[in-house]
């Protein structure tokens, strides 16, 4: 049987993504490791915990869903958080953290990200083992720029139309593809 790992999206649980387990980034104030794995998914602000904590492994497979690709500075991704939540914002689905200390934490987890250039992680990343899903509707954070920078590093990036960037049962169907189940 296959080793799914999954790590959710900023202040996400994986309630909200409910088929996987995975590692709990938002709700542990101490580190986490990441443990073994066949297919690594990753999805938004957990895609950069997932680059940040890569280790080379044999035929380990990861799929980013809608990474923050590429770095850009801090207040650029502040607005296009506003923007996000002004145009699309929280799914009704979502299960996310609301601990004021574990909020606090994760806002300085994701600074710390954020601040982070995982552009030499893709190049060590072999290219079979990596891809990018993302909804073709994420104007705010896995953008026309995510995409050009994905052509540019040569990682195959799957649009998905009618999606934007909160999770949706269609990164579902498409990960089942992926993982050929």
């Amino acid at each position: 049987m296959k080793k799914i790992i999954f790590i959710p999206g900023w202040m996400n649980t994986l309630e909200t993504y409910r088929k996987y387990e995975g590692v709990e980034i938002w709700k542990n104030i101490k580190n986490n490791e990441m443990p073994d794995f066949d297919f690594l998914i990753a999805h938004s602000m957990g895609t950069l915990f997932a680059l940040k904590n890569y280790k080379p492994r044999k035929n380990q497979k990861i799929i980013l869903v809608n990474p923050l690709i590429p770095k850009r500075n801090i207040i650029n991704w502040f607005f296009r958080w506003i923007k996000f939540h002004q145009k699309e914002g929280l799914s009704e689905k979502q299960k996310i953290v609301l601990n004021p200390i574990l909020v606090i934490v994760g806002i300085y987890r994701c600074v710390k990200l954020l601040a982070l250039d995982f552009s030499k992680i893709f190049s060590l990343i072999p290219k079979n083992n990596l891809v990018i899903l993302r909804g073709k509707n994420d104007y705010f954070f896995c953008d026309n720029l995510a995409v050009e920078f994905a052509r540019l590093k040569n990682i195959q990036m799957i649009e998905i139309e009618n999606v934007g960037h909160n999770w949706n049962e269609t990164y579902d169907q498409e990960i089942q593809k992926l993982i050929g189940e």
